[in-house]
């Protein structure tokens, strides 16, 4: 048996199935675009449907009383997360880092 490789699932299936809603609100292209989705360089699981799986989370965040508001500002805050991790810093000194390439930031 192969194990299934390693998913952030639900930041993966944001870019996979919430791109097509959100790209303008969110800049969600794809999971190409994310340094923290594409490491793996596996955007795809044979026989999972990400459109599904998302629907599921969402359906589990009614279930559970969270507000399509507040569904909105998670999805929000996991982009700004994905975003931030394109940012490439190096160190300066012995206790310092500074931002060396946000090339990868812009959508």
């Amino acid at each position: 048996m192969t194990p299934s490789p390693p998913r952030a699932v639900v930041a993966l299936t944001l870019t996979l199935a919430f791109s097509c809603a959100h790209t303008e609100d969110f800049g969600i292209h794809g999971p190409d675009a994310f340094e923290y989705c594409s490491k793996g360089e596996c955007f795809t699981v044979d026989g999972v449907d990400d459109a599904k799986e998302f629907a599921e989370v969402r359906h589990a965040m009614d279930v559970i009383g969270i507000t399509k508001n507040e569904q909105y500002e998670i999805f929000r805050l996991l982009a700004a997360i994905l975003w931030m991790g394109n940012i490439e810093f190096r160190e300066v000194g012995t206790d310092k880092a500074e931002v060396s390439d946000m090339a990868g930031t812009s959508s």
